[in-house]
């Protein structure tokens, strides 16, 4: 696919490159050779992404219709709290916070910051049923909990990249105490400035969920097939696997950039000449000139790819349904074939069993403590909350609406500073994990975070919907503290399981990838009318995916205890006998579902990889 990346020049697109500041420069400094790998990298990036967003929209139309067929997924056990289903016009927090405004003379205005359901941010002219004067999607932004410091950062790293003193450089301004800035290093900040040290602590946390949390799209297929595309596009030109954008323009884009930042534009900026302030215009004009170039062939390549494969598996579809049956059965042949050729869970059992326990042992303490932590945190805030319903039913309104607040403020704090310690644990597993990193730990803990707080998200909202038809607060809050009591076992082993896969990932792949050639010889057999639907690689990753479960499913039983599935999940007698003997109403019930549950928040705009 063509990027229209030919065509364009930076001086066509940023003319005034010839003219930085009155003093000139030689010539283009993107011109020639530069323009050309330029030209090269965005083609490439592109490319890959074509192929890999191609495939994943396919095998996620497969995987639906085998599922329609009649194909069934392994057991899991049932989760007993009922799910909140994510309101994106919900107000989860507000606040009234200095903003800076003003082209010119910039100056510090009060508005209202509010954070909705869906994790976007509005600044509302006062409060939040004021007018909303910005959006703000803040995935692939950096949350600084210091304006002041992370600015002098940057300005001191420019200083080196362009060589030159600090002190060279225009004065940045100083902000106010309890600002937090929200900073894209092409996309801009924003600078909150809070009122008191407790709700600055409070939004550095809310802004970081923000940023984890937050997602936009429309087309669940296509969003789950561009997210997977640019995983594997990063892991295929060998980045992390961070994903930090809102659509796909600014991921593919993204992509893009980051190719440049290692493989052009270092050189290109060594190259300058002149006074600091010289440098640090051209740097500005290159940056906005590439800025250009990239967005000018990101932009229609995205829109022709997208609308290609929509509209090729519109015609295909319909095909997928009458071909399942078939689709199904040619991968149980392949399947054998490769089983027959690599032997897997022979393989996996020697050389990455043994290294499991470790993880397990290590994390295991402070995730079940953070539990515990979430499990008195409900139960301490409902008993107080029971205490003004008691004094009048009519507050009920209100008093959910305090409920509601809890998982979004300070009261979280000892959670979170309680998933931190995990941190010297992470580290401490160098041996096992030797590409352990800092990103490692920081996946480890958010996934923490995001599955606490949604336990106890889907906690407040038992309680209270189960509290909507009956009056019994205490019976119904210690029917809901034993339902806690059991989706923490599912959601503790789901995590130790998680984290210890993916900080054994890059052990994994040392010894999974040296099979993937004679993987991809079996895949040639594919007849060609259905190399559409069936992907072999996609084959081959769900049996190594499945051997793997069987290896953690083991370790959590030897190191942990018995697995949640093991335990037959039936509506226990807390949960469906907990009224007062004198109490003759309905026994509360707050068992609603019965069949596997994911988290209703998860980290699906950052992934560090190996």
């Amino acid at each position: 696919m063509g990027c229209g990346a030919s065509a364009l020049s930076l001086k066509s697109l940023v003319p005034s490159i010839e003219n930085v500041g009155g003093l000139g420069l030689p010539s283009d400094p993107l011109s020639g050779e530069n323009q050309e790998l330029i030209k090269k990298i965005i083609e490439n990036v592109i490319g890959v992404f074509t192929l890999e967003y191609t495939k994943a929209y396919g095998l996620i139309l497969v995987e639906e219709a085998q599922k329609k067929a009649g194909k069934k997924d392994n057991y899991s056990p049932a989760f007993k709290l009922r799910t909140r289903i994510p309101d994106k016009n919900r107000v989860l927090r507000k606040a009234e916070v200095k903003v800076e405004e003003g082209k010119i003379s910039k100056d510090f205005v009060k508005r209202g910051l509010v954070l909705k359901g869906d994790f976007s941010l509005e600044i509302h002219e006062s409060d939040e049923k004021s007018k909303v004067i910005n959006k703000i999607i803040p995935i692939g932004f950096t949350v600084n909990d210091n304006a002041n410091e992370s600015i002098k950062r940057r300005i001191t790293a420019l200083a080196e990249k362009i060589g030159v003193e600090f002190t060279d450089l225009p004065t940045p301004t100083v902000y106010p105490e309890h600002s937090i800035e929200l900073y894209h290093e092409r996309r801009g900040s924003h600078i909150f400035v809070f009122g008191s040290k407790e709700e600055h602590k409070a939004w550095v946390y809310h802004l970081q969920n923000a940023v984890r949390l937050c997602k936009v799209g429309e087309d669940p297929i296509s969003d789950a097939a561009i997210y997977i595309a640019a995983v594997n596009t990063r892991e295929s030109l060998g980045r992390w696997t961070y994903i930090w954008a809102a659509t796909a323009d600014e991921i593919i884009s993204d992509m893009i950039y980051d190719e440049l930042d290692y493989q052009v534009l270092p050189s290109v900026y060594q190259s300058i000449t002149g006074s600091s302030m010289i440098r640090k215009a051209a740097r500005t004009a290159i940056e906005k000139g590439v800025d250009a170039l990239v967005r000018a062939a990101v932009a229609p390549a995205w829109k022709a790819l997208s609308e290609t494969v929509q509209n090729t598996w519109k015609l295909l579809r319909p095909k997928l349904d009458e071909a399942v049956s078939k689709v199904m059965e040619l991968e149980v042949g392949l399947l054998k074939e490769i089983k027959a050729a690599v032997v897997v869970d022979k393989l996996l059992e020697k050389e990455v069993a043994h290294l499991m326990k470790r993880p397990f042992e290590a994390m295991q303490g402070p995730f079940r403590k953070a539990f515990v932590e979430a499990s008195n945190l409900f139960d301490r805030t409902v008993s107080e909350q029971e205490k003004i319903l008691l004094k009048n039913e009519a507050e009920k309104n209100n008093v959910f609406n305090n409920l509601d607040e809890v998982i979004y403020g300070v009261e979280m704090w000892e959670i979170y500073d309680t998933l931190y310690t995990l941190r010297d644990p992470v580290f401490g597993l160098s041996d096992v994990a030797p590409h352990v990193s800092y990103w490692d730990f920081w996946e480890v803990e958010a996934a923490g975070r995001d599955t606490i707080t949604t336990l106890l998200s889907n906690a407040i909202f038992t309680y209270q919907s189960v509290l909507e038809k009956a009056s019994d607060s205490p019976a119904v809050r210690g029917a809901v503290l034993m339902d806690i009591k059991s989706d923490t076992e599912i959601y503790l082993a789901k995590l130790l399981k998680q984290c210890t896969r993916k900080l054994l990932k890059p052990v994994i792949n040392k010894w999974i990838n040296p099979l993937r050639e004679i993987v991809a010889a079996i895949g040639q057999k594919i007849p060609e009318e259905m190399k559409h639907f069936i992907h072999i690689e996609q084959i081959f990753e769900r049996l190594v995916e499945e051997e793997i479960q069987k290896l953690l499913e083991q370790t959590y039983i030897k190191v942990v205890g018995p697995s949640p599935n093991q335990i037959a999940h039936t509506p226990s007698n807390n949960t469906t006998n907990t009224q007062p003997a004198n109490n003759n109403s309905p026994a509360p019930t707050t068992t609603k579902n019965n069949s596997d549950q994911p988290p209703a928040q998860t980290a699906q705009n950052s992934t560090p990889a190996n």
